[in-house]
């Protein structure tokens, strides 16, 4: 049984985008460091609203867009 996601390359670019930013922006905490926080914050939102306005159609923008803020 093959559990692996069959997903188009820009889709694969898509997602894997999307964990570095939340990787980014998760690591970008100020009790680590007050200099690189809001350099890490302004990069991983940037980079998730860029990948976010890629696709193509409102109800996957809103449902993207919702469960990065949970």
């Amino acid at each position: 049984m093959n559990l692996c996601l069959k997903l188009e390359d820009s889709m694969k670019t898509k997602v894997t985008l999307l964990l570095i930013s939340l990787v980014i922006t998760a690591y970008g905490v100020p009790s680590w460091s007050y200099v690189l926080s809001p350099i890490a914050a302004a990069l991983g939102m940037g980079l998730f609203w860029y990948v976010l306005e890629s696709f193509k159609g409102a109800k996957k923008k809103i449902l993207i867009a919702f469960h990065k803020t949970i």
